[in-house]
């Protein structure tokens, strides 16, 4: 799996990243795995190692640059945009609105210009204004805004034009914006029988939540034109939600996981749990290391169809 077919646009060639992603690719094309589900997308770098031409991919996600990625990029026929090579646009909606509540110090052109690509922009320019954004905050955790205009307009374009060689990305891809158990319990998850291949990149919870679902995340959610909302995951539904994602079947199951040495641990041994609860055979163990956070990777053959 070449490093240059992982997609990294927005997030930097991060060897820990690319890593992972090969991880997952290696064993998708050894198992012939064809028929793939991921239920939380993400920023699409373990998909982009999965994904051949025979591929099926069924993901989903709640948050808007997810969809930027798999239907502005990975799913797209073409490389489109409308912002013009000439000044940007600017308009007054949430962000201008929110202002310091959006984020803390932002300023009035650049929360106009990320109105303005909400509102007017492709799922391409979408994508590329959310992953720019972090960059342009104090040390990117969406806290004290220290860019300017200019550097955000820079980095939005350098992130767009990245995008163009992932245009289009190999396989079959099915897609929603929305919470991936509302559509199970709703029944209208669209259920392949028996997939070949099940994937878990799960959240890690900062505090008593995970960091993607609330505060300054569910606000950058709101401010691109997400208006999908999820219930956090928390200590005391963690392993309700993993249930209730095992009842896809699947002949394989990969999973990744994040520990941070801050965080409250996860009071049981996941692998051993997810072993248990699949009457499966750990086939491959893998554990990167990116201080603070040791990231673990298990290959688990399913024995529960």
């Amino acid at each position: 799996m070449p490093a240059g077919e992982i997609f990294t646009v927005g997030t930097g060639g991060v060897s820990t990243h690319l890593d992972i992603a090969k991880w997952y690719g290696i064993h998708a094309a050894r198992d012939k795995m064809q028929k793939v589900c991921m239920p939380f997308v993400g920023m699409g770098r373990i998909m982009s190692g999965v994904c051949r031409d025979d591929t099926i991919i069924d993901v989903c996600d709640f948050q808007r640059i997810s969809t930027g990625i798999i239907e502005g990029v990975f799913n797209a026929e073409e490389w489109k945009s409308n912002v013009g090579p000439n000044l940007p646009r600017l308009r007054k909606g949430k962000a201008f609105e929110l202002g310091d509540k959006f984020v803390e110090g932002v300023s009035r052109d650049c929360a106009g210009f990320i109105d303005w690509i909400a509102e007017h922009g492709t799922l391409l320019d979408i994508m590329s204004i959310g992953m720019a954004i972090p960059g342009q905050t104090e040390r990117g955790r969406m806290g004290l805004w220290v860019g300017n205009f200019g550097d955000l307009y820079d980095r939005f374009r350098q992130i767009r034009e990245q995008a163009r060689e992932f245009i289009p990305r190999p396989g079959w891809w099915f897609y929603w914006e929305d919470d991936f158990f509302k559509l199970m319990e709703d029944k209208t998850w669209p259920y392949r029988a028996i997939y070949d291949l099940l994937v878990l990149d799960l959240p890690y919870l900062s505090g008593n939540t995970d960091m993607y679902s609330t505060g300054s995340w569910q606000r950058l959610n709101s401010i691109l034109g997400g208006d999908v909302t999820i219930e956090p995951w928390t200590y005391k539904n963690y392993y309700q939600k993993l249930l209730k994602a095992l009842e896809v079947k699947s002949k394989y199951l990969m999973i990744t996981w994040t520990d941070i040495k801050s965080s409250r641990i996860i009071p049981q041994d996941l692998r051993t749990w997810f072993i248990d609860q699949t009457h499966g055979t750990l086939e491959d163990e893998q554990r990167w290391s990116a201080n603070p956070k040791t990231l673990f990777g298990w290959k688990i053959k399913r024995g529960d169809l």
